[in-house]
């Protein structure tokens, strides 16, 4: 049977202690290792004055990173717990902006992304009529390469993905969606 420790046992340990624990399931050592390391993704992430992502979307990133730490900490690399996962949350951090980042303006969803069901008719209808507008403008504006790579960047498709998808280098998929976004910018 396995051993169980009490919080108190447990705010006794070492961050090392508490990380080989965790690697063995105990789900106590794992939530003492969030609170320890809590406060170094808030800094790292209180780092980014105005990145596409939030910061706690970015806290959350920092969250996954001290995820990845417990489970590849290894005592016998002489390092220290503390270390290691801040190095592992600040990567993940920084990996999560920038890719935020490459993607560019980021899409978010909100309230007006969706019909408005308390809307009149004539509102839903100029709505309606805007998107129409745009799907025009879309097939008179854009050439048939642009149509397709802003057809997988919408779906997700990271700049490499888009280049090996469409057989061309991820510069010409950059200077596309640079191009993309001033025709948009001219549409608004």
């Amino acid at each position: 049977m396995a051993k169980s420790y009490t919080s108190e046992e447990l705010s006794q340990m070492t961050n090392e202690s508490l990380a080989l624990l965790s690697q063995e399931g105990f789900d106590g050592a794992f939530d003492l290792l969030v609170a320890r390391m809590l406060p170094v993704a808030l800094s790292c992430a209180s780092g980014y004055d105005n990145p596409p992502l939030c910061r706690e979307d970015l806290v959350q990133e920092g969250m996954f990173g001290l995820i990845s730490a417990v489970r590849t900490y290894s005592a016998d690399k002489n390092a220290s717990f503390k270390t290691y996962a801040g190095v592992c949350i600040k990567n993940r951090i920084a990996s999560a902006a920038r890719k935020s980042t490459q993607c560019g303006d980021n899409l978010s969803l909100n309230d007006e992304d969706f019909p408005d069901f308390d809307s009149n008719p004539a509102d839903l209808l100029i709505k309606r009529e805007k998107n129409q507008n745009l799907g025009r403008f879309i097939d008179e504006e854009f050439s048939d390469f642009e149509k397709e790579i802003i057809r997988l960047y919408l779906a997700g498709c990271s700049y490499k993905e888009i280049a090996q998808a469409l057989s061309t280098r991820t510069k010409a998929v950059d200077n596309a969606l640079q191009r993309i976004r001033r025709k948009l910018k001219g549409f608004a």
